[in-house]
Order: structure tokens, then sequence, then C-alpha cells
């Protein structure tokens, strides 16, 4: 936002005094972090909330088709590859002896990597 539009934006927060706006002085919020207690009331408000029906209906056609970004394009070889790989993996999980996960590694992986 230039300059010249920041300092109409304040004038009317100044003269107008708005309600429903928090912000004393117009500018972007790009970058605001909000405060973990501000994270936390705005988990706690969302818990719990579910979409209905009819939202659900209508979130699902927004995707659907030509609507998909991924609609018409297809995965490569490679990618397709690394796909089936990963879905056919085993996990191996590695504690220590206070009972804590140290790591886990994939078996194919480890197979790969004896021979």
């Amino acid at each position: 936002m230039n300059l010249y539009l920041q300092n109409v934006s304040n004038f009317g927060w100044i003269f107008l005094q708005p309600e429903y706006n928090v912000l004393k002085f117009a500018y972007r919020s790009t970058g605001f972090q909000h405060s973990p207690e501000a994270r936390e009331l705005i988990r706690q408000s969302a818990l719990g909330r579910k979409h209905s029906a009819e939202t659900r209906e209508r979130i699902s056609a927004s995707i659907k088709g030509q609507d998909n970004p991924f609609f018409g394009r297809t995965h490569s070889i490679e990618v397709r590859q690394k796909i089936s790989m990963m879905n056919t993996l085993s996990k191996i999980y590695l504690y220590d002896e206070f009972k804590s996960l140290r790591a886990y590694l994939f078996f194919l992986h480890l197979l790969i990597l004896l021979h």
C-alpha cells in the first residue's frame, strides 16, 4: 500500500472511528504472528466445529472435474514410482532402553542399503 493511500485510510479510521474495526491504523497484516495465547483461543473455538451435510456437498462439488487443480494432469513415471514405493514400505521403529522412540526406518530402504 503506498503512503498516500495509507494516509487516506488512516484519516478514515480517525475521522469515522468505525466500531467494527479493531485496528488503530491502516496497514497490512502480512507477517503478523498471533501470540501463543491467541492461537490457543482460536484452536479452542474451532474444536468441535463441524460442517453441515450441505456445506460438505458444496465443498466436494467445488473441487470436482474442471475445478480440481490437478484436472487434466498426470503424475510422471518417477513420481508414480515414489508413491508406489512409499505405499509398500514397512516402518521399523527403534526404541532405547527407556522405551522412548529413537528413530524409525523404512524396511525397503534397509534392504537397498545392505546390498
